[in-house]
């Protein structure tokens, strides 16, 4: 079943300019932990949906600004999902964050392939929130603010 922030719609003048993160992510209390983050540290608006078919369906009505998937998934891993959606016409340029509880070193060369980011399960939250905002494009760190001054 597709959980939102709210069984609210959000106002018109939200709809535009609030920024949406499709979560997909099998584990319920991992699904409504990265769901208290995304409330709590931000403004976004969300969507949880437990596996690729659901969020497959989902991109069919709404475009996302982010996707967080999950590595295991049902029918499908998170690496696969990403090829899918990234292969959507008007989802290509979309960011994703992967997050698993596999040993990301025997996931690097898929996902250096992909360029994309991965957090293996527990991460830190701080920096998951960070780089969010980052492929937002709503955040800049001290570090790559410091990189573009000569």
């Amino acid at each position: 079943m597709l959980q939102e922030e709210s069984n609210e719609p959000l106002p018109a003048e939200q709809q535009t300019t609030a920024k949406t993160i499709l979560v997909v992510e099998d584990d319920v209390d991992t699904r409504e932990f990265i769901a208290l983050l995304i409330s709590t540290a931000t403004a976004y608006h969300y969507y949880l949906v437990p596996d690729a078919s659901q969020a497959i369906h989902f991109v069919k009505g709404i475009k996302p600004d982010l996707f967080i998937l999950d590595y295991r998934l049902t029918g499908m891993n998170g690496l696969e999902l990403y090829d899918l959606l990234h292969a959507t016409p008007g989802l290509e340029a979309i960011p994703a964050i992967l997050v698993t509880a596999v040993r990301l070193e025997a996931l690097r060369p898929e996902i250096e392939k992909r360029q994309i980011t991965a957090f293996e399960k527990p991460f830190d939250l701080d920096e998951f929130l960070l780089t969010f905002q980052r492929l937002l494009g709503e955040a800049r760190s001290e570090k790559h603010a410091d990189e573009g001054r000569s």
